[in-house]
C-alpha cells in the first residue's frame, strides 16, 4: 500500500474498564499494524469518570452508567476530538471498532467512517431470530434495532467473516454500502505448537493436572452450549473437561451437581496467554460447541498451538475451520462423542490440514487488507 502521509487514522474503541476481552484484543491488533507501518493514528477510547461509584458495568445499575458514559458522554467527547482534528493537517479516517458503536456515524462524517461489525448475533435476536440464541429486554432490543439503524448509514464497513456479512444483507437486503470486505482476525498472541509431553509436564507442575483432558474457551453465554459437554461429562465418566473463562454460573452449577460430574469439571480464569498456549497443546483437542458466533479465534488459536478441533457444525466455523476441524450437531451428545471417539486416528491428519487452512489467517495478509482498505476511504 502507498501511505498517504496527511492521513490519520482514528481508532473509536470501547471502555477499558468493560472488560470486553475479544474487542481489546481487535483494537491491539489494529494498533499494531498501524504502529509497524509507522502510519498515523490514534486511540479514542471513553473515560470511566464515574469509576468511584465501583459498579459492575454489565449489571443494575452499573450497566446505566455504562450507557451514560458510552452514548452521552463519549458522543460529546467524539465531537470535541472531531472539532480538534479539523484544526490540523491530517484528513482523519474514523474506524468503529466495534459495531455495538455504530451509533457514532450519526457524529463522524459518514464517508470517511469505517465500522467493523464482528457479528449480528445481538440484533438478529432483537429481530426475533431463534438461531441467534440471544435474548434481550425491552430496552435492549430497541438499542439493538437503532445499532442495525446505525450500521446501516455507514458507507465502509468490515465484517470478520462471511457469515456476519450474510446475516447483514439478509436483515438488510436493500443496503448497499460503498465499501464492504471481509477481513479475517489473525491471533495477536504469540501460540505456538509445544510438545504435548512438556506441555502436559508443564500443567501439572503449575496448575496439578494429572489427567488428560479436552478444553473448550469461552463465556457463559447461552449460545455457548456449554450445558452440552456436562452431558459429555456424564456419559464419559473417565473425561476431565477444563474450561478456560469465567466461573460457572449458579445454573451450570447446579447441572453439575445433579449429574454428579464435580471432579470431571476444573475452570481457569484470567489465564496468561502464556498458560492458555501450554493448555491448548497439552490438550487431547479444542470442543467449541456455539450454537452461533460471529467469527470463531479459538479454532485459530487451536491450530496455532497444534491442537485438533471438534466443532459445532455452523457457520462460520465450517468457513473458519474448513477441513480441518471435526464437525458435530449441537444439539446431539452423541455426534460428539462419535467425533470424540476418532479423534485419536484423526489428530495427525487434522493438524497437518491445520497448517494450511491457518494461511488465510497469516497477519501480513490482515494488515495489508487493512492497510488497502484505510487508504481507498477518500
Amino acid at each position: 500500500m502507498k501511505r498517504i502521509n496527511s492521513t490519520k487514522i482514528v481508532l473509536i474503541g470501547n471502555s477499558k474498564f468493560d472488560k470486553q476481552e475479544s474487542m481489546n484484543r481487535y483494537l491491539a491488533m489494529l494498533e499494531s499494524i498501524l504502529f509497524a507501518e509507522n502510519i498515523h493514528f490514534e486511540v479514542v477510547l471513553p473515560i470511566n469518570i464515574l469509576k468511584k461509584l465501583n459498579l459492575k458495568p454489565h449489571a443494575g445499575l452499573g450497566k446505566w452508567k455504562s450507557y451514560f458514559e458510552k452514548y452521552f458522554l463519549f458522543i460529546i467527547y467524539i465531537i470535541f476530538k472531531r472539532i480538534q482534528f479539523s484544526f490540523t493537517k491530517y484528513n482523519c479516517v474514523y474506524h468503529i471498532t466495534d459495531h455495538s458503536n455504530a451509533l457514532y456515524i450519526h457524529f463522524l462524517p459518514k464517508s470517511r467512517t469505517i465500522i467493523s461489525c464482528h457479528d449480528m448475533l445481538a440484533i438478529k435476536g432483537a429481530m426475533g431470530h431463534k438461531d441467534a440464541y440471544c435474548e434481550t429486554g425491552v430496552f435492549g432490543k430497541r438499542l439493538q434495532l437503532l445499532i442495525n439503524y446505525s450500521l446501516t448509514k455507514c458507507k465502509n464497513i468490515i465484517f470478520v467473516s462471511e457469515k456476519t456479512k450474510d446475516d447483514f444483507e439478509t436483515i438488510n437486503p436493500n443496503i448497499i454500502a460503498d465499501k464492504i470486505q471481509i477481513i479475517y482476525h489473525t491471533t495477536n498472541q504469540e501460540l505456538k505448537a509445544i510438545n504435548k509431553e512438556i506441555a502436559t509436564n508443564y500443567l501439572k507442575e503449575q496448575y496439578h493436572i494429572q489427567n488428560k483432558y479436552v478444553l473448550t474457551v469461552g463465556s457463559n453465554l447461552p449460545r455457548k452450549n456449554k450445558e452440552i459437554l456436562f452431558e459429555l461429562a456424564k456419559l464419559k465418566k473417565e473425561l476431565t473437561i477444563i474450561f478456560i473463562g469465567p466461573e460457572l454460573n449458579t445454573k451450570q452449577k447446579e447441572i453439575i451437581d445433579s449429574y454428579g460430574i464435580q471432579n470431571q469439571i476444573i475452570v481457569f480464569s484470567n489465564i496468561s496467554s502464556l498458560d492458555l498456549n501450554y493448555f491448548y497443546s497439552g490438550a487431547e483437542c479444542l470442543i467449541f460447541p456455539s450454537f452461533s458466533e460471529g467469527f470463531g479465534w479459538p479454532i485459530i488459536e487451536a491450530f496455532n498451538s497444534g491442537c485438533p478441533v471438534i466443532a459445532s457444525n455452523i457457520e462460520p466455523f465450517k468457513e473458519i475451520g474448513e477441513s480441518s476441524c471435526l464437525y458435530f450437531e449441537a444439539t446431539n451428545v452423541h455426534s460428539l462423542i462419535s467425533n470424540l471417539n476418532i479423534m485419536d486416528e484423526k489428530r495427525f491428519e487434522l493438524l497437518a490440514d491445520a497448517k494450511t487452512t491457518l494461511r488465510k489467517f497469516d497477519k501480513s495478509i490482515m494488515s495489508e487488507n487493512y492497510l488497502n482498505f484505510y487508504n481507498s476511504i477518500k
